[in-house]
């Protein structure tokens, strides 16, 4: 489990990075530079309302698998013991 959660961290991580640099170049495209603008404003929205659900959800993921993985750590023990013998 702790490599695949490993794996789960850093495809977050890069997604989070291109996250970043997609709103460096929204923020470039809409000041001066219309050539790095896409095709239509169609694929750009879709591009980047993918990209920033692929990113809440794989942050989600890694929460979720992080704090699972704790709670079954730490999960508490029952506090009524089943001896084998009455007295």
């Amino acid at each position: 489990m702790k490599t695949s959660l490993t794996l789960m961290e850093y495809l977050a991580t890069a997604v989070l990075i291109a996250v970043i640099l997609t709103l460096g170049w929204i923020i470039l495209a809409a000041w001066k530079f219309e050539w790095l603008r896409l095709a239509s404003l169609q694929v750009e929205v879709v591009l980047v309302v993918g990209l920033l659900v692929a990113a809440l959800a794989l942050v989600s993921m890694v929460a979720l698998c992080q704090t699972r993985g704790q709670q079954q750590l730490h999960a508490p023990r029952s506090l009524g013991r089943v001896d084998s013998h009455t007295e």
